[in-house]
């Protein structure tokens, strides 16, 4: 007797065009997306090109990449984007734009606009579409229409296109509004007023308390965050690694640690802000409660077994004396706290509650 084969149907091309394409982390698409818009950018045709949709928004989560351009030669752009190595499907691909999956799953949508309506079309294609529909409301009241390629003046019908973003917002009398703050949310009322506040930028960040190493689960080693601390600009760094095995053979670990990385006084090249000194967590947490730590001076934590322990050492360094306020913020650890410990769950203890002294182990 013979047994029926499972059948597998595979969905239709009309049939895959009426799914919603699935929900994503933002951290699952947008390293791909910066990195096809910068190759789109070294393409002879390219004149500007952008992230744009709510990755540029840097929302948690997406559906689509979308991305807009401008090309001397808008066939040739969207003829070298289909062909990327990565493509393994064309989705849609037309004269302007073009639609493709990566071998990740990712859904990519490139559109290639007139010079002169750049400006326009990355405003609108930024979105968000409630800050969109309020953008519109507003100008009809100023007699504009606004649509994704210009603004219309309502009473002359002339048309105006812009090629900046900076552009469209002026005209329509805002400051200009950072993709981030496009939500709705009172961004609008607060442009017209001239009074956004100034977005951090990565340069603004003066040192990392929460990373991980390959001594868990992290991507890189000691030495190489350390370095790539030193690039960025970094004062300090905290590498707060997962628990494993016991303190006691985690200290074995620390101290086994290569020289090069582990030694303060190890010759890693000079720096404006002088070298880089790294030191096990256990060295760290020497301090007593009511030192202050001078942020100059933190060294980077060689393992997380004492540095981070969720956060517990770190959070003592910044614990204030009797009677003072905190100045500084404390250090946050690992926020997962269901694995027990010691027979009991691990709980957060409250600031006051902490001992006049770090627990010693016999």
């Amino acid at each position: 007797m013979r047994v029926p084969q499972a059948v597998v149907c595979l969905p239709t091309y009309n049939e895959r065009e009426n799914l919603e394409p699935m929900l994503r982390a933002l951290g699952d698409g947008l390293g791909a997306l910066l990195a096809v818009v910068s190759v789109l950018r070294e393409h002879p045709a390219a004149v500007e090109v952008s992230e744009a949709g709510s990755a540029r928004r840097r929302k948690e989560t997406f559906r689509d990449l979308d991305i807009i351009a401008t090309a001397t030669d808008a066939g040739a752009l969207i003829e070298y984007f289909t062909k990327l190595a990565w493509v393994i499907e064309v989705v849609a691909k037309g004269p302007s734009k073009a639609t493709v999956l990566s071998n990740e799953g990712l859904r990519f949508d490139l559109r290639v606009v007139p010079p002169e309506s750049y400006g326009n079309l990355l405003q609108h294609f930024t979105g968000s579409k409630d800050h969109n529909v309020a953008l519109r409301e507003r100008a009809v009241k100023d007699g504009l229409s606004v649509s994704e390629y210009s603004i219309t003046v309502v009473e002359t019908g002339e048309e105006l296109s812009y090629g900046s973003e900076a552009e469209v917002y002026e005209r329509l009398g805002y400051q200009f509004i950072p993709p981030e703050l496009r939500e709705n949310a009172g961004e609008l009322e607060t442009a017209r007023k001239g009074e956004l506040p100034t977005l951090v930028e990565l340069a603004d960040i003066k040192g990392e308390l929460h990373s991980h190493s390959t001594w868990s689960d992290g991507k890189n080693t000691l030495e190489q965050m350390a370095l790539a601390a030193r690039e960025r600009g970094c004062l300090y760094m905290a590498i707060t690694d997962h628990p494993r095995g016991t303190l006691a053979a985690q200290d074995v670990e620390v101290e086994r640690a290569p020289e090069a990385v582990r030694d303060p006084e190890g010759d890693r090249g000079e720096h404006p802000r002088g070298r880089i000194a790294l030191s096990s967590g256990r060295r760290a947490c020497g301090a007593r409660l009511g030192d202050r730590v001078d942020p100059r001076r933190v060294r980077p934590q060689s393992h997380g077994a004492r540095a981070s322990r969720d956060g517990q050492c770190a959070r003592r360094l910044h614990r204030p004396p009797d009677g003072a306020q905190d100045q500084h913020p404390s250090t946050r650890g690992h926020r997962r706290r269901a694995h027990r410990r010691e027979g009991r769950r691990d709980r957060h203890v409250p600031r006051d509650q902490l001992p006049a002294e770090p627990a010693r182990r016999s």
